[in-house]
């Protein structure tokens, strides 16, 4: 009973760190490319490293529902950066619309490129079946406290990273198209909101799978490489 308290709270410890890592660099990253393309109307605001703007509440539930029903496909997500399309114009507009509203994606996919180079260097691809400090403890049993609680932390942080980025990306992907149209008729699957919803979940049944295994293989490979490059491995 003991170690399995013990196991829960390490457990909420390494996933809360790692939510607030993943929300706090996607929407950091997102205010910045949004300043840079031009919109500086509420970008400063979330243009900052302190994780209690991007924290959201609901998000963070969910994120415990999912560790608590489905550990292996965890997902949670922050507060949502606010873009106002129609102060982002000039040459390049729609490279620039794309770039704003890809840049989380984009930074999160990093990001776990970044998380999996540490979980290399720390230990082998043996570690990604053992996501718990205390899994990780029977396997590498030479392994200090820290060390453990550290890989830990990255391989939470980077599987989280990359489920987010990938809703996020079809997320951005529908405002993205929605950004083109604000002067001209737009489909009707941005005017209806219902059939918004309707496609919108179609598209993330159907292109979900393929885009996580497309954005895991893609961070785990570069991971890896990068690690090796610097003799981790």
């Amino acid at each position: 009973m003991t170690q399995n308290f013990a196991l829960f709270v390490t457990d909420i410890i390494v996933l809360t760190l790692a939510y607030l890592a993943v929300v706090t660099i996607a929407g950091c990253a997102k205010a910045w490319a949004a300043n840079r393309a031009g919109d500086d109307s509420v970008s400063f605001h979330f243009l900052t490293l302190n994780p209690l703007p991007h924290f959201n509440f609901v998000g963070y539930v969910i994120l415990l529902l999912f560790y608590h029903f489905d550990r292996g496909h965890l997902f949670g997500f922050g507060n949502t950066v606010p873009i106002d399309a129609s102060r982002i114009g000039g040459r390049w507009r729609k490279t620039k619309l794309a770039f704003v509203h890809w840049s989380d994606s984009i930074a999160l996919i990093l990001a776990s490129i970044m998380f999996f180079v540490v979980v290399f260097g720390l230990f082998d691809i043996q570690a990604f079946a053992h996501f718990h400090a205390f899994s990780l403890a029977q396997l590498y049993p030479q392994a200090s406290t820290q060390v453990l609680m550290i890989g830990s932390l990255c391989m939470h942080a980077s599987f989280l990273a990359l489920r987010l980025a990938m809703v996020l990306f079809i997320f951005n992907t529908y405002y993205f198209i929605a950004s083109l149209y604000q002067n001209s008729k737009q489909p009707l699957f941005i005017r209806d909101p219902y059939v918004g919803i309707v496609v919108f979940l179609v598209i993330m049944f159907i292109v979900s799978p393929i885009l996580q295994n497309i954005f895991t293989v893609f961070a785990l490979y570069c991971g890896m490489m990068i690690a090796k490059l610097f003799g981790l491995v």
